[in-house]
């Protein structure tokens, strides 16, 4: 009998608060980004993806993206890795606003 994959595991959580851009960079792990406050746009596999409070990114693991922002703005992250039969890792938004 196949065995379950094993459960995804949390590297990092953090919550971030400013109101300046973050460059171009990269993590080893699929990254959540939930949009709590502000309007941002990210860039990643040459794609633009805007969002505001309610949004949350879905990042691959070793994909480059930036974040721009207009104003003030605050974010939850988490990195992970494993549990890709959980939550396929492809750049995209996830609309929570009326979650």
């Amino acid at each position: 009998m196949p065995s379950d994959p094993p459960p995804p595991r949390l590297h990092t959580a953090m919550i971030h608060q400013a109101s300046h851009r973050v460059n171009f960079h990269e993590h080893p792990y699929t990254e959540l980004v939930c949009v709590e406050h502000g309007d941002l746009s990210t860039s990643c596999q040459h794609r633009d993806m805007p969002a505001n409070a309610g949004i949350v990114y879905v990042l691959p693991p070793r994909v480059a993206h930036d974040q721009r922002n207009r104003g003030r703005w605050r974010t939850h992250c988490v990195l992970y890795s494993g549990g890709e039969h959980l939550l396929a890792s492809h750049p995209r938004t996830l609309d929570l606003c009326d979650d």
